[in-house]
């Protein structure tokens, strides 16, 4: 384990020596892995919406779930293929309008 200014071997192609800080090095490479354990400890969850075909005024079982990309995606095909309905700014308004958190 090396010290505080402990003198190591460098590797310059004179053979030189080099000082290097041991604690100022293990105290970067330990802030880096706390930075990393932080970030990765507190990243939001993916928020989970649900969209209920019925709840947009249509006689229609069809229910989706998932990440809002992906739900928005499902509802354009079902729209499409179901409804015959293009999904317009307006219409995925009306969609995010009727979301639910799940």
């Amino acid at each position: 384990h090396l010290t505080h200014n402990q003198v190591v071997p460098g590797s310059s192609p004179g053979g030189t020596t080099s000082k290097i800080k041991a604690s100022q090095r293990c105290g970067a490479f330990l802030f880096n892995i706390l930075a990393l354990t932080l970030r990765s400890n507190h990243q939001k969850p993916k928020k989970m919406k649900q969209v209920c075909c019925r709840d947009l005024g249509n006689d229609c079982d069809f229910t989706v779930s998932g990440e809002i990309d992906e739900v928005m995606d499902a509802v354009a095909r079902h729209a499409k293929e179901f409804h015959k309905i293009d999904v317009t700014p307006e219409v995925a308004e009306a969609v995010k309008g009727v979301m639910k958190d799940v």
